[in-house]
């Protein structure tokens, strides 16, 4: 079971970004912010887990397997010096820093360097995390060679395995990064434990004091005074027009927790100021089996045919997620390939980090047009 310390490895481009939002919430009470994804992927840390510890190198579930495969290569390829699977590890300069890595080893490559692979298991679907730059390995690494600082690391390996990646190619991606780039990231870190203020953007959506923070109140304030009808943005407006835009999810994550307080405040008899607490309209279904349904409704005069629903055909994606045995994800959807197609999606704005291939522009456009340069 996983750890978080103040400092925690899987939070740090937020508290990066935000140092205060640490020493804030630090006599906060825990605040349960899960839902059914995040608890299915707690599920499969867990199935993973068993799996390495009980050396078992397959499993049934299909997002797990591709994971504990992955891993199995690694031991059937190197001869592991130091191993840990789900383990804490704390900085040895910094005891509030760090986190529990899914899968850590340490081996001599076949180029016979000294590697410290971590690898991190990403369970989730849609969402694409970059290894290269990837903020929460780069943690890890820096607290797992502080701890056998006995040990000359070469090359760090860092390793994502997101088996449910929308993308062809980025269900396992690595990369090797040198010392010097792991020194880089924890100057990064040190200057950021000595700072002291506040940030609002994109990785305020997880943060335990969004709802309390006046920085990001602030600022969700201020979208409501932006005039979008200039015609000609300056490059400031520009930028703050997107740093607002950052901030959509982390406004309606933020609305949707007070929420939640405000109806756990009136359930424990608080009273709320020119306000009050409704229940919404609930969906009626059927309390009888659906045999007795259909003989109850056929006394009516209906017939099967009209209170049943037509059977509807499984999406492309739905199917490849079926677990058909000796098929793998990648292969099913090449075996699709000729019975699907691709609608146009909308187009949306998102930060450069961010996934997706960007869209064309009208300048784009205008570049496949046979017009002499000379006109321009």
């Amino acid at each position: 079971m996983s750890y978080h310390l103040p400092y925690s490895a899987s939070s740090t481009a937020r508290w990066l970004a935000c140092p205060s939002s640490v020493k804030a919430a630090k006599d906060l009470p825990d605040y349960d912010d899960s839902n059914e994804y995040s608890e299915a992927g707690t599920d499969l840390h867990a199935l993973a887990a068993l799996a390495l510890v009980s050396n078992a190198h397959t499993h049934a579930d299909p997002t797990v397997r591709m994971y504990v495969e992955y891993v199995a290569h690694l031991r059937a390829t190197y001869t592991m010096q130091l191993e840990a699977v789900e383990q804490l590890v704390r900085h040895a300069d910094y005891p509030d820093l760090g986190g529990t890595p899914d899968y850590a080893s340490l081996y001599e490559d076949h180029e016979g360097r000294t590697c410290l692979h971590v690898v991190d298991f990403k369970s989730g679907i849609g969402t694409i995390v970059d290894v290269d730059g990837n903020e929460q390995l780069l943690t890890y690494a820096a607290c797992i060679a502080s701890s056998i600082p006995f040990v000359d690391i070469d090359v760090f390996r860092l390793t994502i395995v997101q088996p449910q990646s929308y993308r062809d190619g980025d269900e396992i991606s690595t990369i090797d990064v040198p010392p010097s780039d792991v020194a880089a990231h924890m100057l990064l870190v040190t200057t950021a434990i000595q700072q002291d203020h506040f940030a609002t953007g994109s990785h305020c959506r997880y943060c335990p004091i969004r709802a309390t923070c006046i920085t990001l109140s602030d600022d969700m304030v201020r979208t409501t005074q932006l005039d979008s009808s200039d015609p000609t943005p300056t490059p400031a407006t520009l930028t703050k027009w997107l740093h607002l835009l950052s901030l959509q999810s982390v406004i309606n994550k933020t609305l949707d927790q007070i929420e939640d307080r405000l109806v756990q405040l009136h359930r424990d008899g608080t009273p709320l100021p020119n306000a009050k607490v409704v229940e919404s309209r609930g969906h009626r279904f059927w309390s009888a089996d659906s045999v007795k349904v259909i003989r109850w409704l056929g006394k009516l005069g209906l017939r099967k045919r009209d209170v049943m629903s037509t059977p509807k055909l499984l999406s492309p994606s739905q199917i490849e997620s079926l677990p058909i045995e000796g098929k793998t994800k990648k292969e099913l959807k090449e075996l699709l390939a000729p019975l699907t197609a691709h609608k146009p999606g909308h187009l949306k704005i998102v930060l450069k980090a961010a996934s997706g291939t960007p869209a064309p522009t009208p300048v784009d456009d205008f570049d496949q047009l046979p017009l002499p340069l000379g006109d321009f």
